[in-house]
């Protein structure tokens, strides 16, 4: 069968997501993989070409589930992961809740989602905020003080279901394409197309997305520190962990300034993206 640019641009641009989730047991329905690309082409288009690479043994469909061949069983898995899934974001909302009395906070989502209701039974869950410019870190020692006194922060032993608070913003650096990998990204793009708000204050959560459409943002805004935030701070540097400390100097999972706290000693966005980039070329060897 003979494709045309455009729908090997769009076969293309089916494929990417697919191959992405792939990497995380999660089948999208042709519905989920549109919502990546609803500004270009409608999702009949896209459901269309899904039916063509089905036919042409490029991906298997099933119950409405799009996968790789040989990935029948991720059906079931994703199944299996919505009924964890809806119970952790049962204690998401909960913390959301708290977490917004303080007025430092203009929103919080659930991170690292990657595809719907797709946490795992073991994993923790993840909240990114975004706070208001100069509450950053008074932000978080609230947040991960409340946590503490309730028994709900991870630990290296015990992650399943408590709160993981890792990713904080100010509403001064919306953009968060400065932190991605040179080259290319693959993780943190579907990481923050997959946040899942669960509380906003007025269009702070547009503005991120536009911000993170729009042109790129080169720097962040400067901001000044009043009094209690340079004390959240100095308290929050003094307790830092070892780790912390050392990844700050070789690892991008952590980034500090007085607008972003991005504390993921641990990242594998490098390895994902090398998984991808070697599934995607195989996969696209067989359509070009």
């Amino acid at each position: 069968m003979v494709t045309s640019n455009y729908n090997l641009e769009l076969s293309q641009k089916v494929l990417d997501p697919l191959i992405f989730y792939d990497l995380f047991s999660f089948p999208p329905t042709a519905w989920e993989i549109w919502q990546h690309y609803n500004k270009k082409w409608s999702f009949l288009e896209v459901e269309a070409v899904c039916r063509e690479l089905v036919e042409r043994g490029i991906i298997k469909e099933k119950e409405g589930f799009y996968f790789l061949p040989g990935q029948d069983d991720l059906i079931a898995i994703r199944k299996q992961r919505y009924n964890y899934s809806v119970k952790k974001l049962k204690k998401a909302h909960f913390f959301s809740r708290l977490f917004s009395c303080f007025s430092g906070i203009k929103a919080i989502a659930a991170a690292n989602y990657i595809g719907s209701h797709n946490w795992r039974l073991g994993s923790d869950i993840d909240l990114f905020i975004i706070t208001k410019k100069g509450y950053l870190w008074r932000s978080r020692l609230f947040c991960a003080g409340l946590t503490q006194l309730l028994f709900s922060r991870p630990t290296a032993k015990k992650k399943k279901d408590k709160i993981c608070l890792s990713f904080y913003i100010s509403e001064a650096a919306l953009d968060l394409r400065n932190l991605e990998l040179a080259d290319s990204d693959p993780y943190f793009y579907y990481w923050r197309q997959g946040l899942l708000p669960l509380y906003t204050v007025g269009d702070i959560w547009q503005k991120f997305i536009e911000a993170n459409e729009g042109e790129r943002r080169e720097q962040e805004e400067p901001v000044k520190l009043g009094f209690w935030e340079k004390i959240a701070k100095k308290i929050q540097l003094k307790i830092m962990s070892p780790q912390l400390q050392v990844a700050l100097n070789d690892s991008s999972g952590v980034f500090i300034s007085d607008n972003i706290l991005k504390l993921y000693v641990t990242e594998r966005r490098q390895e994902f993206r090398d998984k991808f980039n070697l599934k995607r070329h195989e996969i696209f060897k067989t359509i070009n």
